[in-house]
């Protein structure tokens, strides 16, 4: 689930995500042909300390998972291809970040969920 908002200078988005049992962040995503995939983020999504918005607690994710949420997306194509901004913000944060990694080397791991 996401819900998004922009107001002025904020730009906010708040996601629930699940876990395994072994503690792996992840989301379901469909592709461009409605299958679906499950989008498996690098450890670490959520070392960063919580914030508080209005007396509620907020788990910030890592850049990486930031990166890794992006790529899954536009890797499944779900959504039609990706917006000119989100191209530009992607590539920042990769060049701000993670400027000897290759956007390979970036990518979340995601495998084909079967129909029950």
């Amino acid at each position: 689930m996401v819900v998004g908002t922009t107001d002025g200078n904020l730009d906010l988005e708040v996601s629930v995500y699940d876990r395994t049992t072994e503690g792996i962040v992840f989301f379901h995503i469909p592709d461009q042909d409605g299958r679906l995939f499950r989008v498996d983020l690098s450890d670490g999504v959520f070392d960063s300390p919580a914030s508080d918005l209005d007396d509620i607690a907020l788990r910030t994710v890592s850049l990486l998972a930031l990166y890794q949420i992006r790529a899954g997306i536009t890797m499944a194509g779900g959504f039609g291809p990706p917006r000119p901004k989100d191209v530009t913000s992607q590539e920042a944060l990769r060049a701000k970040f993670f400027p000897d990694a290759s956007p390979e080397s970036l990518q979340p791991r995601m495998t084909e969920v079967s129909p029950e």
